[in-house]
């Protein structure tokens, strides 16, 4: 019994923490834009486009109860992300608060994204 208290414990912490239910990359655009990075920046350390930055935000701002534009979302959540120290952060949600600028290779793997060439390369006949 006490694994499945400790379960429903954790399972209950969780619900509680909106944070939890982002994903790695939602956690990278989010304390990016926190830190007042601009979507080009993190679009090209990401090495995606502008878009699909902006589509993260809006599942950040959906998973997190956040109408409308980015600063009404620094607006409620920049103070709560500004006091979680940066090792707690990273150990809790796997993504360092300042991720954009030590790029560390195993985060930048996880975060990459394979982009297959949409056309076959030429063979050339020799």
């Amino acid at each position: 019994m006490p694994q499945q208290s400790q379960q429903s414990h954790a399972d209950e912490a969780t619900s509680n923490d909106p944070l939890s239910k982002l994903t790695l990359k939602q956690h990278a655009v989010l304390v990016a834009i926190a830190a007042g990075k601009k979507y080009a920046e993190i679009a090209e350390i990401l090495g995606v486009d502008q878009t699909t930055v902006k589509l993260h935000l809006k599942a950040v701002q959906e998973h997190l109860g956040v109408e409308g534009r980015r600063d009404v979302l620094l607006m409620r959540w920049g103070q709560a992300l500004g006091e979680i120290p940066s090792e707690e952060y990273e150990k809790k949600y796997g993504v360092a608060k300042d991720w954009y600028i030590k790029k560390p290779a195993t985060l930048m793997s996880q975060l990459a994204r394979a982009r297959p060439s949409a056309f076959p390369a030429k063979k050339t006949n020799k």
